[in-house]
């Protein structure tokens, strides 16, 4: 969606769309777990850890 697109009553129309649909929120939770890295922020501070020394 295009920043000018979103505003106040926009999020409101897609919240209650998601609220009124549990099959696209659990899909949507699917595809961010599989794109998902839950070890992320270890990793990015081992990266600056190892290149601060």
């Amino acid at each position: 969606m295009a920043d000018e697109d979103f505003d106040a009553h926009r999020l409101t129309v897609e919240v209650d769309r998601l609220l009124e649909d549990r099959s696209r929120v659990d899909s949507m939770a699917e595809a961010a777990r599989a794109m998902g890295h839950p070890d992320a922020a270890v990793r990015i501070a081992d990266l600056l850890e190892r290149h601060a020394r």
